[in-house]
């Protein structure tokens, strides 16, 4: 893109720095979203050539945020099929509440009213959505 900017100024239509940094960073993709955001907190007056050794840096930052992500998604399993902080472990139902009946002790996927309507057809099965 400096190209570009280099281009206009050779045909009489120079671009000044801010603008030109401006036009970098609204063309960042989706990723850098912190970094614009932080950029855009901090007021500051940067060339060019600044504002691209900034997004390298920050580049290298997403690079290894990236790496650590696969690497959390590439966790070994324990014994018997389930990892560490598997979310569907055993949880204590005496507090938990159905979604179906608003009764205690039971979910609704385990709801015996639910079950009983389902059975007598006055009930479609739903995808945990609560009846109304």
């Amino acid at each position: 893109m400096c190209s570009y900017f280099d281009r206009l100024s050779l045909l009489g239509t120079p671009i000044s720095e801010r603008m030109a940094v401006s036009v970098l960073l609204n063309s960042l993709h989706s990723g850098f979203g912190r970094f614009k955001q932080q950029y855009l907190s901090e007021p500051r007056e940067e060339t060019v050539a600044e504002f691209i050794h900034l997004v390298r840096k920050a580049e290298i930052v997403l690079d290894c945020e990236a790496k650590d992500l696969l690497k959390a998604r590439k966790r070994p399993f324990k014994k018997g099929g389930k990892s560490k902080g598997n979310a569907k472990s055993k949880q204590d139902k005496s507090t938990s509440s159905c979604l179906y009946c608003d009764g205690i002790g039971h979910y609704k996927r385990e709801c015996p009213k639910l079950k009983e309507d389902q059975k007598n057809g006055t009930v479609v099965p739903s995808s945990g959505t609560k009846k109304k």
